[in-house]
C-alpha cells in the first residue's frame, strides 16, 4: 500500500518490486501502464526499464485480464471461508 500517489513514492515502490523480481531470477524489461503513469518514464529509464504507456481511451487487455483474474480468485476464496462474516 502506498502512502500517497506522488511520483517519488511510486518510483521507490517500483524499484523495490523490480529488485524483488531480480533477486528471484526474473528480469523486467517493460512495464505496461495507463497514461497516468507517464510521469514515471524517466525514473524507470534510469533503472533500465521501458514504460509502455497507452494513449487516451486505449485499453491494455493484459492488465485488464489480470485484474479480472485477481478479482475472481478473491471472490472464490472469500466464498469458501467458513465464516458468515470476516472476523475483525
Amino acid at each position: 500500500m502506498l502512502k500517497n500517489q506522488k511520483v517519488s513514492t511510486i518510483i521507490v515502490a517500483l524499484k523495490h518490486f523490480l529488485n524483488t523480481y531480480k533477486t528471484n531470477g526474473f528480469t523486467v524489461h517493460t512495464v505496461l501502464g495507463y497514461g497516468q503513469f507517464a510521469s514515471l518514464q524517466n525514473g524507470l529509464a534510469n533503472v533500465g526499464v521501458v514504460l509502455n504507456v497507452t494513449s487516451r481511451d486505449e485499453h491494455l487487455p493484459e492488465i485488464e485480464r489480470h485484474i479480472r483474474t485477481i478479482k475472481e480468485r478473491t471472490r472464490a476464496q472469500y466464498a469458501t471461508l467458513p465464516f458468515k462474516a470476516l472476523p475483525p
